[in-house]
């Protein structure tokens, strides 16, 4: 036999099956950085070739575009400009700002009103609009100039272009961006060949990998002024997102009353149903995120009914009692998920 027939045996029997090998072996790596004013955690496998530098530039410039765009807290985002204009003109934007304003439209139609992303103006007055902000209570005058400019039904969107009926009005997507940016890095993770990962912005979560072999994602007791949170329980996921919105994780107390960081547009005030935290699962992390908040806002039994309105969602509702005692509510298929409670309300 020949040299050359040799070589090509030894590199037929030997260096491609190697090869292959090496191709379809997957790296396992952890990313984690801070972007909205959270910190983030990435969880993933992926191909070999490439490196954990390569992915977290990648991810990295998705979040800061991202938050070009949606940060109500950088006075030169796209959104900051949109809510400085006094124009009623039509206004060119991004094709996110233009999915985001599309979503909530149709959140704010499942929900009667509930979810309402003009709700800048009172946020901001009660001291959660901004870390330059101070935490108060407004009097009723207040309140009464504000409300004029919120709903929906204040500005029109028709196609990338979007306009203001109401001069004064401006906008806060805030309570569907985190979701928004986890589907997002999902989206970028699944392009560079990853099958398994968990993506996880400020406690909002979406993952994907196999049925068999899903990942456990907790779910966090609600307890005021409870730096490390214990966990109350978890739900096996596997190609699915979880969100969960709190009454504990941003509010000021004042003579013995919580004012949490979720307003009510209808009440213009922050909520007060008695609903300290909401967890949702759902096939992608945008509605997750709305949802949970909304229900925050609109009670037990009009949450369950609108959690049951979705064939693909469930859910898990806190109640805390004039006690202080929890209370657990939670949607008829939660069990698909295999929740597990880890400690008694």
């Amino acid at each position: 036999m020949s040299i050359k027939k040799r070589l090509l045996i030894f590199v037929c029997v030997v260096i491609v099956p190697l090869l292959l090998v090496w191709t379809f072996q997957k790296k396992y790596m952890v990313i984690n950085g801070e972007t909205m004013g959270t910190s983030y955690t990435i969880k993933c496998y992926s191909p070999k070739w490439i490196t954990k530098n390569n992915i977290k530039s990648k991810i990295e410039n998705e979040l800061n575009r991202i938050s070009a765009i949606f940060s109500t807290w950088d006075t030169q985002s796209e959104i900051s400009t949109f809510n400085q204009l006094k124009s009623l003109e039509n206004v060119e934007i991004s094709d996110d700002f233009k999915k985001l304003v599309e979503l909530s439209y149709k959140l704010n139609r499942d929900t009667t009103g509930y979810f309402d992303p003009t709700i800048k103006t009172l946020s901001d007055i009660w001291g959660f609009g901004s870390d330059k902000s101070f935490f108060s209570i407004p009097n009723q005058r207040e309140l009464d100039r504000i409300a004029k400019n919120i709903g929906l039904d204040k500005i029109v969107l028709a196609d990338n272009k979007l306009r203001k009926l109401n001069p004064d009005v401006e906008l806060d997507l805030s309570a569907i961006v985190k979701g928004y940016a986890v589907d997002q890095i999902a989206l970028l993770l699944e392009s560079v060949g990853s099958k398994k990962y968990m993506v996880e912005i400020g406690g909002e979560v979406r993952v994907l990998t196999k049925k068999n072999k899903p990942w456990k994602i907790g779910i966090n007791k609600p307890k005021y002024h409870d730096i490390e949170q214990s966990l109350l329980g978890s739900v096996d996921l596997t190609n699915s997102s979880l969100a969960t919105s709190g009454d504990y994780q941003n509010f000021f107390e004042k003579n013995g009353v919580i004012y949490s960081h979720i307003i009510n547009s209808k009440k213009g005030s922050p909520s007060q149903s008695k609903i300290t935290s909401v967890s949702i699962i759902a096939p992608n992390c945008i509605l997750a995120d709305g949802l949970a908040t909304s229900i925050m806002v609109m009670g037990v039994n009009r949450g369950l009914s609108l959690i049951e309105s979705y064939s693909d969602v469930e859910g898990l509702i806190i109640v805390r009692n004039n006690d202080n005692s929890l209370e657990m509510y939670q949607s008829s298929g939660l069990q698909k998920v295999n929740y597990q409670s880890y400690t008694s309300l």
